[in-house]
């Protein structure tokens, strides 16, 4: 995710965000980040996890062992790369979404920025 905090930075920055409401959206995109890429990750993970991801993965605590558990079957079955790849597709995916959203009364040199800084992902 720290990857894509520059984009997301130069966003906020376009929108006029302070410096505490930058941090809070930056935690909420990590979170749906990580939501997203495993939902996208889910069904080449094994039949359990699969299981208990479709049913846990909307109220899950980040502290269950379980994430963890499937957090490192994610780090055997993906390499780095190949997770970099996969979740830069889903921040796309993401972002795309939220200048889409944003944009919706904005000054039109506020949404040209914003669509530039996004296309450069």
């Amino acid at each position: 995710m720290e990857n894509f905090r520059p984009v997301l930075i130069e966003l906020f920055n376009v929108l006029g965000l302070s410096s505490p409401e930058k941090d809070r959206a930056f935690d909420i995109f990590k979170k749906y980040l990580a939501a997203e890429l495993i939902k996208s990750l889910q069904g080449e993970l094994p039949e359990d996890e699969q299981k208990w991801l479709a049913e846990n993965i909307k109220s899950t605590d980040p502290t269950n062992p379980k994430v963890a558990e499937i957090k490192n079957k994610i780090a055997e079955l993906f390499s780095e790369n190949d997770l970099y790849d996969r979740s830069r597709i889903v921040f796309k995916k993401i972002v795309s979404n939220y200048v889409d959203f944003m944009s919706q009364g904005l000054e039109e040199e506020k949404v040209r920025k914003m669509k530039e800084i996004v296309s450069r992902v």
